[in-house]
């Protein structure tokens, strides 16, 4: 969507036109690079009035984004009385908030396995989140470890499962009865399930809020609980982001009630505050500056850059042929996949529409298969494109699970 706002392609300017008297709907907006949130509702103001768009914002923290220089003429909130929702018990009281893991800075994998093992014994279906992938996996081998007889039931989810397999892990957990998954923040949105125990490792307070959303979702159980803890520095992740700062997480005290009292607009006064300092420092991030020397001059390919919402790094694609069971039941030979995708690829006697819905099928089978790496010097079987086939997959995996440090990747900043 932004691509389509502010790309300077051929490809993205085109479906710009197809915009108009639309309905666009921006969901968990707290996402969003608060770096450029400002930016963001000055433009999003003025293209709805110019090609008559409707933009609804949606959140569970609802930012007051208009603040940020929104027109209040332009600006109405759909949620009038929002503490009538937010404070209500079933939705306030429905989870108990412990800070006793943050007070006693436990700080280690092995304090945070004792607590879950201490809390296995009342509690069936238990959800850890841990910032990094590193993390996340080290405490999965650890708790599989510890608990050996419940080894069956203990699952992890990370941003390196594909979409297949986090499905299977999903619909098991809401299968059966007793359950750890141990997860990135990978689960805190679009993720269907409700689980009486939660530990988190605090990032940002949106972050923890959306955490609180996968316990007691149902509202029905009557002790679940979610304690907080520290283990990884979250400024390795949000580097930019100014909600990282310690004076405004779960570390500060001050904080605290915020989240047991829901009190979310308070919390964003500090933000927006802060964000509008930043934008009037005398620096290249000045907003007057980029409103008038940038956009004003039309520098259309600065406007692409400073708009962008996700900084591309360098990724090396890696294909590993091994084998997965699909929804039916159908065992997936990742060599067989390769050699149908490289051999449509190189199918030239076929119509385009024909080769295009044929690659759609594929395409969906070769996600089984791959995985992203910020450094790989391995040698590879086969490559096409900028993805690099290697045979004998299976090598790189530990307990199921796709293991990065077999390639001696840094993983330290990897954290979906």
């Amino acid at each position: 969507f932004f691509n389509y706002l502010f790309g300077v392609s051929r490809e993205e300017s085109f479906p710009l036109i197809h915009m108009i008297n639309s309905v666009v709907i921006l969901d968990e907006i707290q996402s969003y690079k608060n770096e450029i949130w400002k930016e963001i509702i000055l433009f999003l103001e003025k293209y709805a009035e110019i090609l008559n768009i409707k933009i609804i914002i949606m959140s569970a923290t609802l930012p007051r984004l208009n603040k940020l220089g929104c027109n209040d003429d332009n600006f109405a909130y759909l949620v009038r009385y929002r503490d009538k929702y937010f404070k209500n018990p079933l939705f306030k009281d429905r989870v108990n908030i412990s800070f006793e893991m943050l007070n006693s800075e436990v700080n280690s994998i092995e304090e945070i396995v004792k607590k879950v093992v201490e809390e296995s014994e009342r509690y069936n279906k238990i959800l850890i989140e841990f910032i990094k992938k590193s993390s996340a996996l080290k405490f999965y081998k650890n708790i599989k470890e510890k608990l050996k007889d419940k080894s069956e039931s203990i699952y992890l989810i990370t941003g390196d499962d594909n979409k297949l397999e986090r499905k299977k892990i999903i619909n098991k957990i809401k299968d059966i009865g007793s359950v750890i998954l141990v997860a990135t923040q990978v689960v805190e949105a679009g993720v269907d399930i409700d689980m009486d125990l939660g530990f988190k490792d605090i990032s940002i307070i949106d972050s923890d809020e959306q955490f609180l959303g996968r316990i007691n979702r149902s509202c029905k159980k009557l002790d679940s609980k979610v304690y907080f803890f520290n283990l990884d520095d979250a400024k390795e992740i949000y580097r930019k982001d100014i909600r990282k700062e310690k004076n405004l997480t779960l570390n500060e005290e001050s904080n605290r009630e915020i989240i047991l009292e829901k009190d979310f607009e308070k919390y964003y006064d500090k933000i927006i505050a802060r964000i509008e300092e930043n934008k009037n420092k005398h620096n290249d991030e000045n907003i007057d500056v980029f409103t008038n020397d940038i956009v004003g001059k039309l520098d259309f390919k600065s406007v692409n850059e400073r708009m962008t919402l996700i900084d591309k790094l360098r990724d090396y694609t890696i294909f590993l042929n091994t084998q997965v069971e699909d929804e039916s039941g159908n065992i997936v030979v990742g060599s067989d996949v390769w050699e149908d995708y490289v051999s449509l690829l190189k199918n030239n006697d076929i119509e385009y529409s024909e080769k295009r819905v044929k690659m759609s099928d594929i395409m969906e089978k070769l996600d089984y298969f791959t995985y992203k790496l910020r450094k790989f010097d391995n040698s590879f079987n086969d490559y096409i494109g900028d993805i690099f086939y290697i045979d004998d997959g299976e090598q790189y995996f530990t307990d199921g699970k796709f293991d990065r440090s077999k390639f001696n990747e840094n993983v330290e900043h990897e954290y979906i």
